[in-house]
Order: structure tokens, then sequence, then C-alpha cells
């Protein structure tokens, strides 16, 4: 997420944007695996704009196959709550969009802790 908020133009932010309102879409729609999809999506383009395409392909291996368990995890609880989930993305979107790459981290570590 630092590098992604280095790297963060104009266009890539709106790209980040269309993707998180996708999230909060399926999120509403209490579409699980629509929500698992999309949330791997916008992740993904995180990454890739990091511009490291070494990380980016990397991240896509290793990461695929726990997005494809976390399917699992969400459908066999009801009380996740998606919507709360995907709003959680919001503090990193903001810290990407404002090229700051310090508060990006730091949203990124508060969300993985929340």
């Amino acid at each position: 997420v630092a590098e992604a908020a280095h790297c963060a133009t104009g266009k890539s932010v709106r790209d980040l944007k269309s993707l998180h309102k996708l999230v909060i879409e399926a999120a509403r729609r209490k579409d699980p695996q629509l929500y698992v999809q999309r949330d791997f999506a916008w992740h993904e383009a995180i990454w890739s704009l990091s511009g490291n395409e070494v990380l980016a392909g990397t991240l896509r291996r290793l990461v695929l196959p726990l997005f494809g368990f976390s399917i699992m995890q969400v459908v066999s609880q009801p009380s996740f709550d998606l919507l709360e989930d995907a709003r959680l993305h919001a503090p990193i979107l903001l810290a990407i969009e404002r090229n700051d790459a310090a508060a990006a981290v730091a949203a990124r570590r508060a969300r993985r802790r929340a």
C-alpha cells in the first residue's frame, strides 16, 4: 500500500474508487461470493498500482488461494458483516488518494486488527 500511495495518480484513484463501490455494492447485496471476487480485484489493483510487477504477480499467486478459502469462511459465518468489512477499505483508499504512504500502511495495519 505504501508503494501504491507513492504511485497513485488521478486515474488510478478513480479506478480504485470504482472498485471500492463495487465491493460496497456486493456487500449491500449480501452476496459473499461476489463480495470476495470484487474484494480480490480491489487488492489486485493496489498491488498493480505499486508498479512492482514481481510483487503483484507473487501476491496474486500466494493470495488467490486464501481468497478462495475466505469465501468458505464468510459463507459459513452468517454474522460476518460484509458492509463493515467493505467500509474498512475507505481509510486505505483515502491515504492512497492523498499519496500518503505512512497513512496507507497505518490504515492497512488497522484493518488487519479489525
